[in-house]
């Protein structure tokens, strides 16, 4: 259902008005202008239109909106802030992105736009050592905003369910802070299989239980990451979408080398590897 949450006759919305907010979908009335920083961080939302009258999208508006697949933009959009959309993992697809790259602050679509191979800062195309064609950044300095440092996940035949930590780095261990305050521990699969199915996780819906599933576990020290994996799951096709999922693209995380680890045999993925 989609609900009308912000009055009519509203320019703009407060920043931090809605965090956490519950809701799937949203109406936002023609009219409004700006949505201010962190306004919906953390949201449920799984679509989102904005209408034609809004001009700026501030800081963080919609991060960490783990459900969002897809956002059409205004086409009148003049300004969308640093952070705007990262740490949307699901998202999918955007409608109406400007051209260029034209009013789109640093890292606003981190995911979506490593996910389709272009450079988080500019939006350029990635030549084929994942570097910026345009020139604008080195890989390496894109790893200090965003590194994993540990995930879980299952194979239910078709597709991943995961669980992730992000960490900002600094490069300095001890300096290391939560990305957008999301949680810095993991526990085991079953703990957080139970804590998905208690939240009502919509990706282990029907599944009561993981017995059976292969699992495995995604952990990064320094620069290099290890993969350890059921062996059912030791498959070209699947570690690839295993490598997507946690965004271990050669050197996108500033990588040396990417360990596989299954049934107690390893192989290696250097970083300069093509997969």
């Amino acid at each position: 259902m989609c609900v009308h949450l912000v009055p009519k006759n509203i320019k703009w919305i407060p920043r931090n008005q809605f965090p956490n907010l519950e809701l799937e979908e949203i109406y936002l009335p023609e009219g409004l202008e700006e949505i201010r920083a962190n306004a919906f961080h953390c949201c449920k939302l799984r679509w989102l239109e904005l209408p034609s009258t809004v001009r700026k999208i501030g800081f963080g508006a919609f991060s960490a909106c783990d459900l969002l697949e897809e956002v059409i933009l205004p086409e009148g959009i003049e300004s969308i802030g640093p952070l705007a959309f990262s740490e949307c993992e699901s998202l999918r697809t955007v409608w109406n992105m400007p051209k260029d790259g034209v009013g789109i602050g640093d890292k606003a679509f981190y995911e979506y736009r490593l996910r389709n191979h272009r450079c988080p800062h500019c939006g350029a195309l990635l030549n084929c050592r994942d570097q910026c064609s345009a020139h604008c950044a080195d890989p390496y300095e894109w790893t200090g905003s965003l590194r994993l440092y540990k995930g879980l996940f299952w194979w239910d035949g078709t597709k991943l369910i995961t669980e992730k930590i992000h960490c900002s780095s600094t490069g300095m261990p001890a300096y290391s802070v939560r990305f957008f305050g999301k949680r810095d521990s993991l526990g085991s699969h079953a703990e957080e299989w139970t804590r998905l199915k208690k939240a009502g996780d919509p990706r282990v819906k029907g599944m009561d239980s993981f017995d059976g599933i292969p699992r495995g576990r995604v952990e990064i020290h320094g620069c290099r990451a290890t993969v350890y994996l059921h062996p059912d799951m030791n498959r070209p096709e699947i570690i690839t979408r295993i490598l997507n999922e946690f965004g271990l693209h050669k050197r996108i995380q500033g990588l040396d080398v990417i360990r596989i680890v299954s049934d107690g045999s390893m192989h290696y993925l250097t970083k300069n590897e093509k997969r």
